[in-house]
């Protein structure tokens, strides 16, 4: 037994080298798996015996294992054949194409190396230079455009901050060439912030006309508008200089949101109320405030505000109409601050209350007699159309002084009202400087300087009155200040009481007050002689003010 295992052991290694060359592959491999065979009937005869010893046994793993060796070299042979054939194959396509190209690339009458015969997309020499090669001018700007990209370019949010910078520096015409000029040369997209930014500024500076442009390029670049914008727009409207632009801006606006059935709220009612009213239309400002109240949003004191402001716009009939206003707020249980008295005392001081078209007065329809004069032997008084200072000087039993700021107006025995183009006539409809400041102190409004300073200039110019004005404000604790006390010496210096404006000066000491130039202005108004004029001229000097052209003309007038 050993001695015929051994030859098969030698056998093995014999054909376990690899082969030389790949010509003789398959007649190497034929030989390889005979002797396989045989080895495998040789072991298979055997292995009864190798199981009787334990030698023959490791013996016969061994011959197990060249058995697997020789079969993952005849894979790798193989692999190696086949890799072979295909290289050559390939090569020698390859060796066939070059020979067509280099042919091909000689003809001077073929264009590159595709075929000529019906291929898509292959041109003739002939066609091509037939063809209109003009140059576009879009494509050299986009060319040149692409080509230079500087490192420091801006973005759309650097041209926001840039744009916010100048809005509150007020240099809005400089905003505006940077979204007009800068932006585009940079091809660079604005964003609704900056169309928002841009429509709020032209709207508070009144440029209605660029407002809505604006808008109306926000909108074509796709960008929805937002509440904002409508607020922008009236305000646009209210501010403008040409009031017959902003109200058919105004009108066509409004009537766009009604038929897009846009729901608006405080604010833009508000912008609603204040366009409309600053450019005369205090009708259409009133139905609003009634329109706003029905899609329930309460009516605020700073509605009725607008509504004011409204009234002030217009000279001729803006008190009657504030006075309306005011019965309005009243009816609507809507309790007034201190600028609504501020600004009623600012249709008294600057509007009429003449009759417009020839309708009713407003004041005397509110006037009219709730309560029917019931007295008797006074029949003269009742037929009697009184003016206003007749109703302040009428014996306390039949006094009659209408307050029509109050909640409810006792009107008994008024028939008429005339006298209303004088300031303090106005004023006494609205109780005067007491029946005034009562009405502020059931409202629980503290009255401020501003307050005194607009009583000063409506009340009638007689000493009494101001000492009842003094008094008052010491009775609300409103210190005086350098302008009130100046406005209350040009008071008196134009009635020639300048004696009295020499008073004035003591208040300056009492309510450690200086001086500045507008006071030496209005008391160079009382000069009327050299020695006066010479002794003002000396305090300027040793208070440290030299004299201005207003004090001069003061000096010569």
């Amino acid at each position: 037994m050993r001695g015929g295992a051994f030859p098969l052991v030698s056998s093995v290694v014999r054909f376990v080298t690899p082969c030389q060359g790949l010509g003789n592959v398959a007649y190497k491999y034929k030989f390889q798996s005979f002797q396989l065979q045989e080895l495998r009937k040789n072991i298979n005869s055997t292995s009864a015996t190798a199981t009787a010893y334990p030698r023959m046994a490791m013996r016969w793993s061994f011959l197990f294992g060249v058995s697997r060796t020789l079969i993952h070299q005849k894979n790798h042979a193989s692999f190696r054949y086949f890799a072979a054939n295909a290289t050559s194959h390939i090569s020698a396509k390859k060796k066939d194409l070059d020979r067509k190209l280099s042919f091909k690339q000689n003809d001077p009458d073929v264009f590159g190396t595709l075929s000529l015969n019906g291929s898509r997309g292959s041109q003739s020499l002939h066609s091509i230079n037939n063809q209109d090669l003009s140059v576009d001018e879009g494509d050299v700007q986009e060319e040149k455009h692409l080509s230079f990209q500087p490192a420091d370019r801006k973005n759309v949010e650097d041209f926001e901050k840039e744009i916010s910078q100048l809005i509150e520096k007020r240099k809005l015409k400089d905003a505006l060439f940077c979204l007009e000029v800068t932006m585009k040369e940079d091809r660079i997209q604005p964003s609704i912030a900056i169309f928002s930014l841009l429509i709020g500024a032209c709207g508070r500076a009144g440029y209605s006309k660029k407002a809505f442009s604006l808008f109306n390029q926000m909108k074509k670049r796709g960008f929805d508008p937002k509440d904002c914008h409508y607020t922008a727009l009236f305000n646009s409207c209210a501010n403008s200089p040409w009031k017959v632009d902003g109200l058919h801006r105004a009108k066509l606006l409004r009537q766009q949101l009604s038929e897009q059935n846009v729901l608006l709220n405080r604010a833009q009612y508000h912008a609603m109320i204040k366009a409309f009213g600053h450019c005369g239309e205090i009708n259409t400002a009133l139905q609003i405030v009634d329109e706003m109240v029905s899609n329930n949003l309460i009516a605020t004191t700073e509605s009725f505000n607008f509504l004011l402001q409204a009234c002030i716009s217009l000279p001729d009939e803006g008190f009657a109409r504030a006075v309306l206003v005011w019965r309005k707020l009243r009816n609507m249980r809507v309790t007034p601050s201190i600028f609504s008295y501020n600004l009623m005392l600012r249709t008294v001081r600057d509007c009429d209350a003449k009759d417009v078209n020839g309708q009713q007065n407003p004041i005397e329809s509110v006037l009219l007699l709730e309560e029917k004069p019931n007295l008797q032997g006074n029949g003269m008084l009742n037929q009697s159309i009184l003016t206003t200072s007749e109703l302040m000087t009428i014996t306390d039993q039949l006094t009659v002084r209408p307050n029509l700021l109050a909640e409810k107006i006792k009107s008994s025995n008024i028939m008429a009202l005339t006298g209303l183009e004088k300031m303090e006539n106005r004023l006494a409809l609205l109780g005067g400087i007491e029946g005034f400041l009562e009405e502020m102190n059931k409202d629980h409004v503290r009255p401020d300087i501003k307050t005194f300073s607009l009583l000063l200039e409506t009340i009638a110019s007689n000493p009494n009155e101001e000492k009842v004005l003094v008094e008052q404000m010491k009775i609300c604790g409103v210190t005086p200040d350098i302008s009130f006390l100046n406005m209350f010496i040009k008071k008196r210096q134009f009635r020639q009481d300048h004696s009295g404006a020499q008073e004035i000066l003591s208040y300056f000491q009492e309510y450690q007050l200086f001086p500045d130039i507008m006071t030496f202005g209005v008391l160079a108004l009382g000069c009327r002689t050299l020695p006066e004029a010479d002794s003002l001229i000396s305090d300027m000097e040793n208070a440290g003010f030299r004299m201005r052209l207003c004090t001069g003309i003061a000096f010569t007038s």
